[in-house]
């Protein structure tokens, strides 16, 4: 086995344990993510490893590695499907690591940066999921402890993953004892910030500021980090659905006020009631995911001006609805019987290799398209529907369209499954490749009519995005080559879509350095 002393090209090491290592997803202070494989059952796996001497002394580095351990066995006890399970946990060299489920989609924090405003149906959906999960962990004696928008994170398929255990309580442990104090501010109970005794409690208070949030467009607590803790301990926010201005939303007013009440006993004594109290106000059954059309008004955005000092607007402005997302949730209503259900891709079909089907005027077969969107849906989930009908707006080959998608997915063992899967040759995929036809070659290179940018700055850019924005990143870049723009302006143009300021530094240093 390589050493991890070992680094690929990208900085990256070649392998962690076992695991060979193919690309980065985050970074933090103390550690980064990986994207890996399981070599034994060939899934795809993230890995977030910490550093032993992340730490300027002994007893800090000892204490992270016991907390990190602690994340692992609170992870691995947890099984359920809005949780991310835990798979492993090891030390390599340097490093300590986690091996955690790869999960694809954006944290809730990156919807509210983005000032999404979610429609009633998908706060009660997004509520029911969240509260699920932390019953079932607190049932297995595990509290959370730092439930935030960070931590929770919407799907491609818009069902919720719990992450981060690292500062969980584990009934009976030892490591975490009364009067520490661990969390985020913002989101902690006040028993959090006066160091007493707590319990599973804690969750349901920062699961309260969560549903806040959601209905009312702001957190409930903000300010420097004194006036912060004062009103969490000492003063109760407006009703939300004073600041929606909604009316309806009110009937969760008094939700809100139980789970944020100050003492532990005066809020719900459970997640489950807690859950049950919103169904009983909201009076219907809840939605088992968040509507898909909100999924693609966050991911599927029109380009921004270029100008590096863009910043996201504030939470609490009115929201936003950019030129492209209209037709992107008319598309996505158009296909879907329900709002807010994820339909099944329909059946696979047979699909002729590399040979051009005969088009109707409103193009391709429409079972043959289906076919594609089916296979497609296994890499990026609902948004398929969206990425087929764009491109075969492009063309009218099977082969090109099947190319042209194939290339928006990152990952080059997914690219060669979607391709084999739709029958084609990965290893005839390539735009000039003399299999090609001069049909397909023309339909190819519409892509790149009108723009200056090569297909390998393309490329290269998509790459370096594809680290913040995950597979959503390769539409990204093909819609910000717009005409006649430099590659200064197209890197500035890209950053403006990631929210943090660090984000964006880092995405830019990553195309002058990394790539």
């Amino acid at each position: 086995m390589q050493s991890i002393g070992e680094v690929n090209a990208g900085g990256a090491p070649r392998t962690i344990g076992k695991y060979p290592v193919s690309g980065v997803l985050g970074k933090g202070a103390m550690g980064v993510v990986y994207k890996a494989i399981d070599p034994v059952i060939k899934r795809p796996v993230a890995i977030k490893t910490i550093r032993r001497d992340a730490a300027d002394d002994d007893d800090r580095i000892a204490g992270l590695i016991a907390r990190f351990r602690q994340e692992a066995e609170a992870g691995g006890r947890l099984v359920h499907p809005a949780i991310v399970s835990v798979y492993d946990y090891g030390e390599d060299g340097e490093l300590a690591y986690i091996v955690m489920e790869f999960v694809e989609g954006n944290t809730l924090r990156r919807y509210f940066q983005r000032d999404m405003r979610f429609e009633e149906a998908d706060v009660v959906s997004i509520m029911v999921q969240l509260l699920d999960a932390l019953a079932y962990a607190h049932s297995k004696g595990v509290w959370h402890r730092d439930v935030k928008p960070a931590n929770i994170i919407v799907m491609n398929d818009g069902r919720l993953k719990i992450a981060d255990f690292g500062i969980a309580r584990i009934e009976a442990s030892t490591l975490t004892q009364v009067g520490s104090v661990l969390g985020t501010p913002g989101f902690m109970a006040p028993e959090q910030y006066r160091g007493g005794a707590i319990d599973c409690r804690i969750d349901i208070f920062s699961a309260g500021v969560v549903f806040y949030q959601l209905l009312g467009g702001v957190s409930p607590f903000t300010g420097p980090i004194e006036a912060l803790v004062h009103k969490v301990c000492n003063e109760d926010p407006p009703p939300p659905s004073s600041l929606s201005g909604l009316d309806h939303l009110a009937r969760f007013d008094a939700i809100v006020a139980k789970a944020l009440a100050k003492q532990a006993q005066d809020r719900f004594e459970s997640a489950l009631a807690f859950k049950n109290a919103i169904l009983e106000a909201y009076a219907r059954p809840a939605n088992p995911t968040i509507a898909e059309e909100t999924i693609l008004h966050d991911v599927v955005r029109s380009p921004f001006v270029a100008d590096p000092s863009h910043s996201a607007p504030p939470v609490s402005s009115p929201p936003k609805t950019l030129p492209a997302t209209a037709e992107i949730v008319r598309a996505a209503q158009a296909s879907r019987t329900r709002p807010g259900a994820v339909a099944p891709g329909p059946a696979a079909a047979p699909v002729p290799a590399a040979a051009p089907v005969p088009a109707a005027r409103s193009g391709l077969d429409p079972g043959v398209l289906a076919a594609i969107e089916s296979r497609l849906r296994r890499f990026v989930g609902p948004i398929a529907g969206l990425m087929v009908r764009k491109a075969a707006a492009r063309t009218p080959h099977v082969s090109v369209l099947v190319r042209m998608l194939a290339e928006q997915l990152s990952d080059p063992g997914d690219r060669v499954a979607f391709m084999q899967a739709s029958a084609l040759d990965p290893e005839a995929s390539a735009p000039a490749s003399a299999a090609a036809s001069a049909g397909d070659l023309d339909a190819t290179r519409q892509m790149q009519d009108g723009t200056s940018l090569t297909t390998a700055q393309i490329e290269r850019a998509t790459r370096a995005l594809t680290l913040y924005l995950g597979p959503i990143a390769s539409i990204v870049c093909k819609r910000a080559a717009i005409p006649g723009i430099s590659i200064d302006e197209y890197h500035r143009s890209l950053a403006t879509h990631l929210v943090d300021a660090a984000d964006r530094d880092g995405f830019l240093r990553d195309l002058a350095t990394r790539f």
